[in-house]
């Protein structure tokens, strides 16, 4: 079974959290410099352009960092499982199978839930 116990799953969602936060930021920024040119009723396409393409470059770079970290932790993780398996002998494992409690096996629909489903649905014929 794979031990997934040093996966900061905080980390993950810590992460992703930034992300989002930089992306409401970088929107809010737009926005502003968007309402700010509008009275004027002036609008320079070169500037507006360029600060779109800034911020989209910044929220690249920030989800991209992010999404590194989780990679770097992902092989961290799997590595840590493997020197775990390498280490891992047949004895370690239960060879005899749990044996099966109950006096036989089922077959067939329960009649408990024949009753039910007629009492639900009486079209059905069971």
């Amino acid at each position: 079974m794979t031990d997934v116990s040093n996966i900061d799953y905080n980390k993950i969602t810590s992460l992703i959290g930034e992300v989002e936060k930089l992306t409401k930021e970088s929107h809010t920024n737009l926005s502003k410099s968007l309402i700010g040119s509008v009275p004027e009723m002036f609008l320079s396409a070169d500037k507006v352009t360029s600060l779109v393409g800034e911020q989209i470059t910044s929220v690249q770079k920030t989800a991209l960092s992010s999404i590194n970290a989780i990679f770097n932790n992902i092989l961290e993780h799997r590595k840590e499982v493997q020197k775990m398996q390498s280490n891992e002998k047949p004895s370690d494992f239960i060879v005899d199978p749990i044996p099966d409690l109950r006096e036989k096996i089922s077959t067939g629909f329960p009649r408990e839930d024949v009753n039910f489903f007629k009492e639900i649905i009486p079209i059905v014929k069971f």
